[in-house]
């Protein structure tokens, strides 16, 4: 009998490299609109949710990078929350095909 003890692996998360996706936004408003020209598909995004897409522009990043790119832009009350919205808001893009998670 021996022990296995299971590897780990960090999980970077990237643009999908299948996606042609365009953002516009408004400076009044709060929400994008993002465009994926692979699909035809458009969705509303939250500006927070558009600035975690652009910071995976031309690297792939942790989750945890990604909390703390994050962090400057947000007001205190949502600091305490920004793990758990960084988890969600990841899982959501990757559900419509704008993001990939890749294990390293």
């Amino acid at each position: 009998n021996s022990l296995t003890i299971p590897e780990h692996h960090e999980v970077l998360w990237q643009r999908d490299a299948r996606s042609i996706v365009t953002v516009q936004s408004w400076e009044d408003d709060d929400l994008a609109v993002a465009f994926e020209a692979v699909s035809g598909d458009t969705h509303l995004m939250s500006f927070a949710a558009v600035r975690l897409f652009e910071l995976m522009s031309d690297m792939s990043i942790s989750e945890a990078e990604i909390c703390l790119q994050l962090l400057p832009v947000c007001t205190e009350q949502d600091r305490i929350q920004v793990a758990e919205f960084v988890g969600v808001t990841l899982l959501q893009l990757r559900a419509i095909k704008f993001v990939a998670d890749i294990r390293v």
